[in-house]
């Protein structure tokens, strides 16, 4: 929870967001240890495709850090800018599933982290989009063993088959090996590439149990939105929401997936596009105190988080 502002910083000349989180008298330690652990994972991840943490500290009163926020904003606004400008959206999608897996795969495999809440308002990118990163540690979890207890969370329409299986049985908890939530991280960004290139969700409705039911017939990529996108993008989307883990692709699996080829090539149109734009916005005259944005609503939403038990 939160709210965030974006900020434009003049030290490290660039936007920052910082959030702040106000502290109540209903707040636990559990509550505190859980925003400590968000900070302590994004400050202890260094890669360029997960926003850097430039500064956390607190007051009486609240909780604030700041973090490389993208000049570009979330992916849902670069998804309208895109649209907008009339990208490849099938290239645009396949560029963003490469690089937050990028970051995915790092966090699992040099830090032990899941991230357990991808979604379009957690990923945000450079003002010319030639950089794109994760934010929002939130949910994140550390993986401490082959198989140790997770709560059920992310958020509805997001979250992996996993987690939506545990809330149907009604479970606070679930045990489930660290492989196995990584790769529910892999779904989520799966149906991230689905709205992009469709502009629709997958999940005919986010009930859980219609939700459930509609897993065990297998999501497709079909329909005629989807008649001009190549197979192969079609074939790595499907894998890349298939409801059985062991079965879904793998990051290694999804980076070097034939879909991928030549991909930097296929973008290049879309970002020299997005810098032309770019420049003619600069050429206008801005005011520069117009740069900070109440963003609340990108931490806000129907989210499945953490029940006590």
């Amino acid at each position: 929870g939160g709210v965030v502002y974006f900020i434009h910083d003049p030290v490290v000349k660039c936007l920052v967001a910082v959030k702040l989180v106000r502290k109540c008298d209903q707040w636990g330690y559990a509550a505190y240890r859980r925003l400590l652990q968000e900070i302590e994972f994004q400050r202890s991840a260094k890669h360029p495709n997960i926003a850097p943490l430039f500064e956390a500290f607190q007051t009486p009163d609240a909780i604030c850090f700041s973090m490389r926020a993208g000049e570009g904003k979330s992916l849902r606004h670069a998804f309208e800018a895109v649209k907008r400008q009339h990208g490849d959206m099938e290239v645009f999608a396949l560029y963003i599933v490469r690089e937050i897996t990028k970051a995915l795969k790092y966090l699992f495999e040099e830090n032990r982290v899941v991230h357990r809440d991808i979604k379009p308002d957690n990923i945000v990118l450079s003002e010319d989009y030639n950089g794109v990163m994760l934010i929002d540690f939130g949910l994140a979890e550390r993986v401490e063993s082959d198989r140790q207890l997770y709560c059920p969370c992310g958020t509805k329409g997001f979250a992996s088959p996993e987690n939506i299986a545990a809330v149907n049985r009604g479970e606070a908890k679930f045990r489930a090996a660290g492989s196995e939530i990584h790769e529910g991280d892999i779904f989520s960004l799966g149906v991230v590439a689905y709205i992009l290139i469709s502009g629709t969700r997958p999940f005919r409705t986010l009930g859980f149990r219609e939700m459930q039911q509609q897993l065990m017939q297998g999501l497709q990529c079909s329909g005629s939105r989807w008649e001009p996108v190549g197979a192969s993008t079609k074939q790595l989307i499907e894998w890349m929401l298939h409801r059985d883990h062991e079965r879904r692709a793998t990051p290694s699996d999804v980076l070097a997936h034939e879909s991928m080829r030549d991909l930097d090539k296929r973008l290049s149109p879309l970002l020299a596009e997005r810098q032309r734009r770019q420049h003619e916005v600069h050429s206008e005259v801005t005011n520069e105190f117009d740069l900070i944005e109440d963003l609340s609503a990108l931490f806000q939403g129907e989210t499945i988080r953490p029940r006590k038990i």
